[in-house]
């Protein structure tokens, strides 16, 4: 089990910052992404999550899982509102769960959450997944 470090590059779009782009890469059975998104206090006493923090504002975002899942190979990407000590499995907007991906796909993530990772919760040997999200400056009127 080791936990990943992100990639985090940023999207220029049309107007400036449209956004970022995470990519955790070849995760295997038991890995877990640092989490991403926003400081939680104020000045030194901020509490930043292990991958990076600084997506207030970036509510919109989608999940696109992608590799070997091997034998019972799975992904859950999870959230937290607690500065990281507990994570729940996130939905997507038609209902889904985000709590068992067993196969390639890209989803809209519903639950805007201070903190967010993805995590390999089966597999096998042959395991080796990539979780790459898009977190979209939320659009103002």
């Amino acid at each position: 089990m080791a936990n990943i470090t992100p990639t985090i590059t940023r999207v220029v779009g049309q107007g400036g910052l449209d956004g970022y782009q995470v990519i955790w890469a070849t995760m295997h059975n038991g890995d877990v992404g640092l989490p991403v998104g926003s400081a939680i206090g104020d000045g030194a006493s901020a509490v930043v999550p292990s991958g990076g923090g600084f997506f207030a504002g970036f509510a919109d975002k989608s999940a696109a899982i992608t590799g070997t899942f091997g034998a019972g190979g799975n992904m859950v990407i999870e959230g937290s509102n607690d500065g990281g000590t507990t994570y729940f499995a996130l939905t997507t907007p038609i209902g889904g769960g985000l709590g068992t991906i067993t196969a390639a796909a890209l989803n809209a993530v519903t639950e805007a959450v201070l903190w967010l990772r993805p995590r390999v919760s089966a597999g096998d040997g042959t395991t080796a997944l990539t979780a790459t999200m898009f977190f979209r400056k939320t659009q103002t009127p």
